[in-house]
């Protein structure tokens, strides 16, 4: 009479340990594979739901990820302007070139959301680890990753963060807190070994 629950337990058991140490090899397989290249480079459209406003406002854009150096978002439209986030501060440069260095300390939680994208982008897994409980699922040709914050801190500005992709990252989606939503698409990646002068001159390089 006892032997079924046993064994039914035990199959139990064994499945849950397979799918964890499936998600866990299926999370570093992923970030092997993100983390390969330097620096990404690519163009970005942005969907911000706001649920207050029954239309999205959408913006467009570049990206470039250094793994070492920072991360730079150049906004094209509806403005142009460019914020580069290094591990220092955050700098932002204007359609003329006049720049505003905000130090960690200026705006800890602005720096700190800046290291969070840094880090999704870069595949950065300590910065991933740190800020967020993590759920993969899928393959390595068509993966998510379901990202949850761990701080209460964080969670007033982020709910839930969800990556899909492949080779690349492709979608990274937010929902905040309020219900707002951003959407993030990221088209025409490419990866090279260094930024170039201007790139570095963004994050600020003398």
């Amino acid at each position: 009479m006892i032997k079924f629950p046993v064994t039914l337990a035990l199959v139990i058991f064994c499945s849950i340990t397979t799918a964890t140490t499936h998600a866990s090899d299926l999370l570093s397989l992923i970030v092997a594979q993100l983390s390969d290249p330097a620096v990404v480079r690519g163009d970005f459209v942005q969907e911000k739901k706001i649920a207050v406003l029954s239309r999205a406002i959408i913006s467009r854009g570049h990206v470039i990820v250094s793994r070492r150096d920072g991360l730079i978002w150049q906004i094209e439209t509806p403005l142009r302007m460019s914020i580069a986030f290094n591990e220092t501060g955050i700098i932002e440069t204007d359609a003329t070139g006049n720049r505003r260095v905000h130090t960690d300390s200026d705006n800890r939680i602005q720096a700190e959301v800046g290291r969070v994208f840094h880090g999704l982008l870069a595949a950065d897994l300590d910065i991933l680890d740190r800020y967020f409980n993590l759920q993969t699922s899928g393959d390595l040709q068509h993966w998510r990753i379901d990202l949850t914050p761990r701080s209460v801190e964080l969670g007033k500005f982020i709910k839930t963060l969800q990556l899909k992709g492949g080779r690349n990252i492709e979608t990274i989606r937010v929902e905040e807190p309020n219900s707002d939503t951003t959407l993030i698409r990221l088209l025409n990646v490419t990866t090279s070994d260094s930024l170039s002068a201007d790139e570095q001159a963004l994050l600020g390089a003398p």
